[in-house]
């Protein structure tokens, strides 16, 4: 990969790193897609209404799988992030850091938005 060749670090790896953390950085849109789709699907096995009022338990079951499916490639952008760095990879904080971000905010616009509907409600 061009990406891992000019990032170089020590012995080749840390370019290594740091080309599959952008890859995982590139790959948040995706995970925010597929968890909003396993979030649903989790509402509608578990018996309730996609966007209608269901029990507490069935809301928090899907913000748990939506949460889980979407912080895939935010840990994944920060661990190889975090071991670019480690190797010796110039700039290799920025991915770490937007995936760190990213599953932050990912975390917090999912519990504000629950307190919101309870709080609604």
């Amino acid at each position: 990969m061009v990406v891992a060749e000019r990032a170089g670090g020590k012995g080749g790896q840390a370019g290594t790193w740091l080309a599959r953390a952008w890859a995982a950085v590139a790959l948040v849109p995706v995970g925010f897609l597929l968890a909003m789709g396993a979030g649903e699907a989790t509402v509608s096995v578990l018996g309730g209404s996609v966007g209608g009022d269901n029990a507490w338990w069935v809301t928090a079951a899907s913000d748990l799988v939506a949460l889980a499916v979407f912080a895939v490639p935010c840990a994944a952008a920060v661990t190889f992030g975090w071991r670019a760095r480690r190797g010796g990879a110039p700039h290799a904080g920025v991915p770490l850091v937007i995936g760190a971000l990213a599953g932050l905010a990912g975390v917090v616009l999912t519990v504000v938005t629950e307190f919101g509907d309870a709080l609604r409600d």
